[in-house]
């Protein structure tokens, strides 16, 4: 594939050559903004065709940020509250639940 990047503002992925965004673009970023970049550059409409890529950098990194948030409270979430688990702990666990006794 040849070096074609996205053209949303800020996103760094390859894209198509007969694409005019990558697809993470395309699923994150509303439809109305991407068919409007894409009708915007086949026109020839070079303003407006910058004016949608920052428009779309800005919603793809207000949707990574608030992803990121959400994975990191999802951690905080899953670790709090139980202790770690040393592995002699963990093997004795197993046994427990297998019914094996020393």
């Amino acid at each position: 594939m040849a070096k074609h990047r996205c053209d949303v503002t800020g996103c760094t992925r390859n894209r198509f050559r007969w694409q005019r965004v990558c697809a993470r673009c395309f699923a994150v970023l509303p439809r109305r903004l991407t068919l409007a970049l894409i009708a915007a550059y086949r026109s020839g409409d070079r303003p407006a065709w910058r004016a949608l890529q920052k428009e779309g950098g800005r919603l793809l990194a207000d949707n990574l940020a608030s992803e990121s948030r959400r994975l990191s409270a999802r951690a905080n979430r899953l670790g709090r509250g139980f202790p770690p688990v040393t592995a002699q702990q963990a093997f004795a666990n197993h046994q427990r639940l297998l019914g094996e006794q020393d």
